[in-house]
């Protein structure tokens, strides 16, 4: 069985749709998290997020998706 690989994905603020930045993958969670936790903070400090205008970041699980798989959840996202 494969270990569980993490990406940051950072994204600007919504003024910039669908841009984001991705990296990874990390076979630690303790890195990413660090990172995800340091640009939260900054971006808490700097802007109300209540209304997700600013940028943010996540930590996300690597997962490997085939083509049905992507197609359901570009098409209904978490609905499905």
């Amino acid at each position: 069985m494969q270990r569980q690989r993490w990406l940051v994905l950072v994204k600007p603020p919504d003024d910039h749709p669908g841009a984001v930045r991705v990296s990874g993958p990390y076979l630690s969670r303790k890195v990413p998290q660090a990172i995800v936790e340091r640009v939260q903070a900054a971006c808490d400090e700097a802007t109300d997020i209540g209304d997700e205008a600013g940028g943010y970041a996540y930590l996300i699980p690597l997962e490997r998706l085939g083509v049905r798989a992507a197609l359901a959840w570009a098409l209904r996202g978490e609905r499905g």
